[in-house]
């Protein structure tokens, strides 16, 4: 049952960790007519789970089809993190007994990938550290500086969380890395530095990837503010100072595949 569920649409999966500029990624995909990504399997969707992902066969596979059959153009992309992957590969083996990857290919066939990364991962821890100290994740054009994070809602600087943030970025892009690898899956990379430089060419790198077409006059979404100021790039330089202090061996070990430095 589980392997008859999107037949017959092109999927999608837009892989991610937390604060890469995948929001504003999918925002833009949306606005191009490329389906609707999101965060389908996070519960705020409705994905079903119960006490000890106390899942049935007939919710999950209920809800798969409810968004399946909802996608439009027969066009289905959605945003997965390892968190949200790993959940419903529990719940995939629990319902229906068989084995599943982290990419779903046996639930969707021929599921296309795309990654999206953040050179600076210290950056990006920092931004991780900001929004779930403060609760503000975006900002909209029509909100207030202090309602998306202006200066009256700056955390104090916490090294010890803002590195378990960076090692959690870490970790969770070494799992997708070696699973690419083990499928022998090459995604379409969206590295979100250069995706803000041309979000025209990158939206239509995915569409090519897709085999569809964006309209030649497509403007990106103009909806969201960039939240990274002065303020980062302050806690960003404390941040290496004290992390080069007390995990020197693991910035040399890692540096030559992650942005650590100002180098």
């Amino acid at each position: 049952m589980a392997r008859r569920i999107g037949d017959g649409l092109t999927v999608y999966a837009v892989i991610f960790s937390v604060r890469c500029g995948s929001t504003l990624l999918c925002e833009d995909l949306t606005t191009a007519g490329l389906g609707w990504p999101c965060e389908f399997f996070q519960h705020s969707h409705g994905f079903p789970q119960g006490e000890f992902l106390g899942y049935t066969a007939v919710d999950l596979c209920d809800y798969l089809k409810k968004i399946t059959n909802d996608a439009p153009n027969r066009l289905f992309g959605f945003k997965v993190n390892w968190y949200q992957a790993y959940t419903l590969q529990t719940a995939l083996r629990q319902v229906y007994g068989t084995e599943t990857d982290l990419l779903l290919s046996s639930l969707f066939p021929g599921l296309r990938v795309i990654y999206a990364v953040r050179r600076d991962k210290v950056l990006q821890a920092i931004s991780a550290w900001r929004a779930e100290r403060t609760n503000v994740w975006h900002r909209r054009v029509d909100e207030t500086a202090e309602t998306g994070g202006g200066t009256k809602n700056l955390p104090a600087y916490d090294f010890e969380y803002i590195r378990l943030k960076f090692n959690q970025i870490l970790a969770e892009e070494w799992i997708w890395e070696q699973q690419f690898a083990y499928l022998g899956v090459e995604p379409l990379t969206i590295v979100y530095e250069e995706y803000i430089q041309n979000r025209v060419a990158g939206v239509r790198r995915v569409a090519e990837s897709l085999q569809r077409e964006i309209p030649g006059d497509y403007v990106p979404s103009q909806w969201l503010i960039r939240l990274q100021d002065d303020y980062s790039l302050e806690i960003r330089s404390r941040f290496l100072n004290d992390l080069k202090r007390n995990n020197g061996r693991l910035l040399d070990r890692f540096e030559q595949h992650f942005t650590f430095s100002d180098r």
